[in-house]
Protein backbone atom coordinates (compact mmCIF):
# COMPACT_ATOMS: atom_id res chain seq x y z
CA UNK A 1 0.00 0.00 0.00
CA UNK A 2 0.86 3.67 0.12
CA UNK A 3 1.24 3.94 3.87
CA UNK A 4 4.33 5.70 5.17
CA UNK A 5 5.87 5.63 8.62
CA UNK A 6 4.92 8.58 10.81
CA UNK A 7 8.54 9.80 10.97
CA UNK A 8 8.69 10.24 7.18
CA UNK A 9 5.71 12.60 7.23
CA UNK A 10 7.40 14.90 9.78
CA UNK A 11 10.42 15.66 7.60
CA UNK A 12 10.38 19.03 5.96
CA UNK A 13 13.31 19.99 3.76
CA UNK A 14 15.34 23.06 4.79
CA UNK A 15 14.23 26.49 3.57
CA UNK A 16 17.10 26.64 1.07
CA UNK A 17 15.96 23.40 -0.59
CA UNK A 18 12.29 24.41 -0.68
CA UNK A 19 13.23 27.85 -2.02
CA UNK A 20 14.90 26.21 -5.03
CA UNK A 21 11.77 24.23 -5.95
CA UNK A 22 9.10 25.65 -8.29
CA UNK A 23 10.78 29.07 -8.30
CA UNK A 24 8.95 30.51 -11.31
CA UNK A 25 5.57 29.52 -9.89
CA UNK A 26 6.39 30.98 -6.48
CA UNK A 27 7.57 34.24 -8.05
CA UNK A 28 4.40 34.47 -10.11
CA UNK A 29 2.25 33.90 -7.03
CA UNK A 30 4.34 36.40 -5.06
CA UNK A 31 3.93 39.12 -7.69
CA UNK A 32 0.19 38.48 -8.01
CA UNK A 33 -0.33 38.61 -4.24
CA UNK A 34 1.83 41.72 -3.80
CA UNK A 35 -0.12 43.49 -6.54
CA UNK A 36 -3.24 43.23 -4.35
CA UNK A 37 -1.64 45.19 -1.49
CA UNK A 38 -2.42 48.92 -1.31
CA UNK A 39 -0.94 51.80 0.63
CA UNK A 40 -2.15 51.95 4.22
CA UNK A 41 -2.73 48.21 4.55
CA UNK A 42 -1.32 45.73 7.03
CA UNK A 43 -0.35 42.30 5.70
CA UNK A 44 0.40 39.10 7.60
CA UNK A 45 2.95 36.79 5.97
CA UNK A 46 3.38 33.32 7.44
CA UNK A 47 6.65 31.41 7.21
CA UNK A 48 7.36 29.83 3.86
CA UNK A 49 9.12 30.19 0.58
CA UNK A 50 6.11 31.45 -1.37
CA UNK A 51 5.40 34.15 1.20
CA UNK A 52 9.07 35.10 0.96
CA UNK A 53 8.42 35.77 -2.74
CA UNK A 54 5.54 38.06 -1.73
CA UNK A 55 8.02 40.02 0.39
CA UNK A 56 10.44 40.24 -2.53
CA UNK A 57 7.71 41.52 -4.81
CA UNK A 58 6.58 44.04 -2.19
CA UNK A 59 10.10 45.43 -2.00
CA UNK A 60 9.86 46.34 -5.69
CA UNK A 61 6.66 48.36 -5.16
CA UNK A 62 8.31 51.60 -4.09
CA UNK A 63 5.07 53.56 -4.59
CA UNK A 64 3.48 51.90 -1.52
CA UNK A 65 3.15 54.07 1.59
CA UNK A 66 2.26 53.19 5.17
CA UNK A 67 2.32 49.44 4.56
CA UNK A 68 3.04 47.19 7.52
CA UNK A 69 4.08 43.55 7.22
CA UNK A 70 3.62 41.32 10.26
CA UNK A 71 5.51 38.07 9.90
CA UNK A 72 7.19 35.13 11.58
CA UNK A 73 9.14 34.59 8.35
CA UNK A 74 12.68 35.65 9.29
CA UNK A 75 14.10 35.55 5.73
CA UNK A 76 11.20 37.72 4.51
CA UNK A 77 11.64 40.14 7.41
CA UNK A 78 15.35 40.52 6.74
CA UNK A 79 14.69 40.96 3.02
CA UNK A 80 12.18 43.71 3.66
CA UNK A 81 14.46 45.44 6.17
CA UNK A 82 17.32 45.39 3.63
CA UNK A 83 15.42 46.23 0.44
CA UNK A 84 12.16 47.92 1.43
CA UNK A 85 12.74 50.78 3.85
CA UNK A 86 9.30 52.12 2.86
CA UNK A 87 7.63 49.12 4.57
CA UNK A 88 7.30 48.72 8.34
CA UNK A 89 8.19 45.19 9.46
CA UNK A 90 6.92 43.62 12.67
CA UNK A 91 8.37 40.22 13.58
CA UNK A 92 6.24 38.09 15.86
CA UNK A 93 7.84 35.90 18.47
CA UNK A 94 8.03 32.19 18.55
CA UNK A 95 10.40 29.28 18.67
CA UNK A 96 13.02 28.98 15.95
CA UNK A 97 13.59 25.72 14.16
CA UNK A 98 17.26 25.66 13.13
CA UNK A 99 16.94 22.40 11.19
CA UNK A 100 14.38 24.03 8.86
CA UNK A 101 16.59 27.01 8.09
Amino acid sequence: GGALPLEASRHEPPFSEREAEHTSEKRRIGRAAAAQIRSGETVILDAGTTTHEIARALSEQTDLRDVTVVTNNLPAAVWLMDFAPHITVIVVGGQTQPRRR
